[in-house]
């Protein structure tokens, strides 16, 4: 027996090599101690003896069996593994054990000291050990551990010796459930590598999320069918039997009913499990249970708030319902009367719903409404899911909170589905409502009528005839329990409104986008922000500045939880202005501490965006270094699978590699990623990219395909009155245009995009002085009229002697003339006159 606990496990079937831990443990093993705590079934063995069978020098393994918590087993089992290793040096090994802990202690560091060689030893299953003389001894020879000698442990809680002084010295290195936890990728090895499932890479993600990584449930959800197909099981027999005998009943009974009474509540706090569970030594209970890693996680670093596994959730909660389902309402009942009293109305609202007590969860609800707070439309969604129809019919607000959120996820049909309900119901509602309920449910309507009609429809006419109507209902603004979006971090928030084949006119979009703004109000940070995306796409600079501001100083003020959704959009429209107006260093430092904030929010995706900015800056300045850093920190590869909520990372991948010289695969992503997009509808990202793949096209010398890329997205641009789409290409766009306008020659209508458009954008790359204006570019960008005008004024003709000259009216001279001034960006006639004086030479 005692030599099976001295052998290095044999690894399994079907595991999956985990360098990244491993190289943890490497780096740990440097110091006195490496500790890996975390709840059974997290995999510790199997990365133990992974390993340690990869280690330059074998290292001593002993697996600690509960016989071993006594002085003298143990240090007797600790010198055999260290003897297997280090052959004789176990022979006093008896004598020594028998000594007390200290004194066995100190003679086992001195016998090390002895050694010529380095040497690591394992102690697997650690947390047997609870005998406080025996942990006592054990911290004792850590503390005089010769510096070649070095130990590793693993067990389920966290180590029970004194670790304050280790922590201070940097001597101990402690990898926590956190770190042990199966990644998206490591499970998409698990379940396809080793286990050869073919998954694609969404569903072993989404086994991995549903399992939270742990990787024993992750096996025993597995459920062979017939004929050899595979399904999952979120609670099979064998998973509840595992968690049975592994966790639940070695438990003492207080701890078990505190468990399965508290498994109701998300999150757990002292105060909270105290009133449902009415036991008193409730924060106790959960530090020991956070302590000897029971599924019990905090959730902030006070450890004030806790949550259960999901899964160990679930186990207690079948338990609960087997045992005694008529404690469920009470106590989901005792949970809510308490987030009232604590002034916690979303935990009290869950609770209420929870337990059947709907009209408690309504009342709520429109307190919230009230004070306009903003929630998940995800929470909000399944909530309101959760409320009987009839009851939600009544209630005007809280229905079209629920139509509100499925708009903001851009869910149309659904939103259009229940506003077809809300018309038709009308009728047997209104008759118990109010004046004011009335007003809501028009004003309420007419309101995401004009949303649809608009974004979805794409009739301008009576998207703004519905706007009217709304404002007549809602005079003061909208009364909604707002949802925000459910994705934080992201560059844009309008982008996913644009729709192909809905033409949306830019005053009648503004018009709405402003209106929206200004009904919101204080809670309208994401309305401000699209706004402001839409005036920078229309290169309306100084608007789109002041507007991305106003929507980060409300959301800093008024709405704090705004902020991590529009964050990285409203930068970026500042960042954008800066670097149009050609203040690139400003540009940059707003992005850096653009930076900063994603990193103090924890925003990853948004971190990933926001360093792909700053990389394509630098690569302008031929700095290759931070794209290249980009690339190893976020391990996007273009040959990957990807989804059209990923199109914003995967483009700026297609555009580091262009920038790094990679054109090929460039060109194979932007491929991959114009169908995603095509397929998505994502009109403006389609546009987006095809821009990208068209000053790539050129920039590799295929001009010709450039320039019939570049039509076709004039041709949709064009009505839209879309600029910076084409100025944000700078000088390689410049050129496009003017090739592309030299070679119009009164094409057939709707096959090419107007000359006056692309003479406007070319216009909007306009040098600021006279003096800048080459002959070559006057031809391109003026009309011949205007040609003609500006000959005449460099002739030192009057307005009025043009107008003879040319057989038009005064008043069109000035027309045309004003036309020449805002296309070459001057402001009097005298750089008029020295432009057109360049038309002569």
């Amino acid at each position: 027996m005692l030599t099976d606990k001295l052998r290095i496990p044999e690894l399994p079937e079907g595991m999956v090599t985990r360098l990244r831990l491993i190289e943890r443990i490497e780096q740990g093993a440097s110091g006195s101690i490496a500790y890996l705590c975390a709840p059974a079934g997290y995999g510790k063995t199997v990365l133990l003896a992974d390993w340690a069978r990869r280690a330059r020098t074998e290292p001593a393994w002993l697996t600690v069996g509960p016989e071993d918590n006594e002085p003298t087993s143990f240090w007797q089992a600790v010198f055999r593994a260290v003897d297997k290793v280090v052959p004789g040096f176990a022979q006093r090994a008896d004598d020594i054990a028998r000594l007390n802990s200290d004194t066995a202690a100190g003679l086992l560091a001195q016998a090390l000291e002895r050694l010529d060689r380095q040497l690591t030893v394992v102690l697997d299953d650690f947390h047997h050990i609870v005998d406080e003389r025996l942990l006592a001894s054990f911290a004792y020879l850590i503390e005089y551990l010769p510096a070649f000698v070095h130990i590793v442990a693993a067990g389920r809680g966290e180590p029970a010796f004194p670790t304050s002084r280790l922590v201070g010295g940097q001597r101990l290195t402690m990898l926590g459930a956190a770190d042990l936890r199966f990644t998206r990728q490591e499970g998409g090895e698990f379940y396809n590598d080793a286990l050869g499932l073919g998954l694609s890479e969404e569903e072993a993600g989404e086994r991995v999320r549903l399992t939270e990584g742990w990787i024993a449930a992750m096996r025993l959800t597995l459920t062979a069918m017939d004929g050899g197909r595979t399904q999952f099981a979120d609670m099979p027999p064998q998973l509840e039997q595992y968690l049975l005998k592994e966790a639940f009943m070695p438990l003492s009974e207080p701890m078990r009913r505190f468990l399965t009474d508290c498994s109701v509540l998300e999150p757990l706090n002292a105060s909270l499990c105290q009133a449902v569970a009415g036991d008193e030594r409730s924060r106790e209970r959960l530090e020991e249970l956070s302590r000897k890693q029971l599924f019990t996680f905090p959730l902030d670093e006070r450890q004030d708030e806790y949550r259960l596994h999901r899964l160990f959730a679930e186990f207690l909660q079948r338990r609960l319902k087997s045992a005694e389902p008529e404690r469920i309402p009470r106590l989901l009942e005792q949970a809510a009367l308490w987030g009232e009293r604590e002034g916690r109305e979303r935990e009290a609202l869950e609770y209420y719903v929870a337990c059947g007590h709907y009209e408690k969860g309504i009342r709520l609800l429109e307190a919230m409404t009230a004070k306009r707070l903003r929630v998940s439309p995800v929470w909000l969604g399944a909530l309101l899911l959760r409320i009987p129809e009839h009851l939600l019919m009544k209630r005007p607000i809280l229905y079209f909170s629920c139509v509100h959120m499925h708009m903001v996820d851009a869910r149309y049909e659904q939103a259009e589905r229940m506003m077809t309900n809300a018309e038709r119901h009308y009728g047997e509602c209104e008759g118990e409502w109010t004046e004011e309920d009335k007003s809501d449910f028009w004003g309420a309507l007419y309101y995401f009528k004009m949303i649809h009609t608009s974004i979805e429809l794409g009739n301008m006419d009576e998207a703004m005839r519905y706007m009217q109507l709304s404002a007549q209902y809602w005079p003061n603004g909208i009364r909604l329990i707002f949802a925000q979006s459910g994705i934080a971090g992201l560059p844009s928030i309008v982008r996913k409104y644009i729709r192909p084949n809905k033409f949306v006119e830019k005053a009648t979009n503004l018009a709405i986008l402003k209106y929206m703004s200004q009904t919101l109000g204080e809670v309208g940070c994401s309305m401000r922000t699209c706004l402001a995306e839409a005036l920078y796409g229309y290169n309306e600079l100084d608007e789109a500045w002041r507007t991305a501001e106003s929507a980060l100083n409300t959301a800093v003020r008024s709405d704090p939880n705004a902020i991590p959704e529009i964050l990285l959009a409203a930068r970026l429209v500042l960042s954008g202005v800066q670097r149009a107006k050609g203040r690139h260093s400003e540009a940059e430092e707003t992005l850096r501490e653009t930076r900063k904030d994603l990193a103090q929010l924890e925003l990853a995706n948004g971190l990933l965006h926001c360093d792909a900015e700053l990389a394509l800056m630098a690569l302008e300045k031929d700095d290759r270094e931070p794209a290249e850093i980009w690339l190893k920190r976020y391990r996007l590869r273009g040959d990957q699978s990807f989804t059209a909520r990923q199109l914003y990372e995967y483009h700026c991948l297609a555009r580091i590699y262009a920038g790094l010289g990679r054109q090929e695969e460039a060109f194979r992503l932007l491929e991959r990623l114009t169908e995603v997009a095509d397929e998505a509808n994502l009109l403006y990202l389609s546009l987006e990219i095809a821009v990208t793949k068209l000053l790539l096209l050129h920039e590799t010398g295929r001009t010709e395909e450039a320039l019939a890329l570049l039509r076709t997205v004039l041709l949709v641009s064009e009505p839209r009155s879309y600029a910076r789409l084409f100025f944000d290409g700078r000088e390689p766009m410049a050129e496009l245009l003017a090739l592309s306008i030299r070679s119009w020659d009164r094409p057939t209508i709707g096959s090419y995009p107007a000359l006056s458009y692309m003479r406007s954008l070319l216009a909007g790359f306009g040098r600021r002085t006279a003096e800048e204006w080459p002959a070559s570019d006057l031809v391109l960008i003026l009309t011949r009229k205007e040609l003609q005008i500006l000959r005449l004024i460099a002739s030192r003709k009057s307005n009025k002697e043009i107008a003879a000259e040319l057989g038009i009216g005064y008043g069109t001279v000035r027309t045309h003339l004003h036309q020449i001034y805002v296309k070459l960006g001057i402001g009097s006639r005298s750089e008029a006159i020295r432009i057109g004086e360049q038309l002569e030479e």
